[in-house]
């Protein structure tokens, strides 16, 4: 800002109010003070690439600084620390449900059977459900894998049908009925 005193610059400004056109009355307002005008100058801006990019780039580099803080008191200061780092180290769900998405529509139900969950609905409620009971796939070609509560046990029979013949064994799931 510039600013400067312009000789004679003192005002006074003389108006008359007449409240109705009939009326016998007047009002003079009579106002002194400094004439202030303000003059504004300046370029217009133009779009600049490069500007735009040290700023998207001084943006991400200042969002990754704070992430990295944020991580290193979560594991290292707050109170539940330890929590906070097994929480941080785990998989998310929906890295699970890509890569169950990669399984074709047989090996989807065969995991289904396998764990004695319901096959109905569509391809998208199907991955959903083995996702809620802990199905991971495995292995580079999408090995099907059992729950860590699966358990070998010989085959259930009807009642008073006798015991199941030596080596007929099936994978029933501990707590699933």
């Amino acid at each position: 800002y510039n600013f400067s005193l312009v000789p004679n610059s003192e005002v006074q400004v003389k108006e008359v109010y007449i409240q109705t056109p009939t009326s016998t009355t007047r009002t003079l307002l009579s106002k002194h003070g400094v004439l202030m005008q303000p003059v504004v100058q300046g370029q217009v801006g133009s779009f600049d690439f490069v500007a735009l990019l040290i700023q998207l780039t001084a943006g991400a580099t200042l969002l990754s600084a704070a992430t990295s803080v944020v991580d290193f008191l979560a594991r290292y200061v707050m109170p539940h620390r330890e929590y906070y780092g097994r929480f941080m180290d785990q998989r998310t769900q929906m890295q699970r449900v890509l890569e169950c998405d990669q399984l074709t529509d047989d090996q989807i139900k065969e995991a289904l059977a396998a764990r004695r969950l319901p096959s109905g609905g569509d391809r998208t409620q199907q991955i959903l459900i083995l996702i809620q009971d802990g199905f991971e796939p495995t292995g580079p070609n999408m090995e099907l894998s059992l729950p860590s509560t699966a358990r070998e046990t010989p085959a259930r029979t009807p009642r008073g049908e006798g015991s199941p013949a030596q080596g007929d064994m099936r994978t029933e799931l501990l707590g699933v009925a």
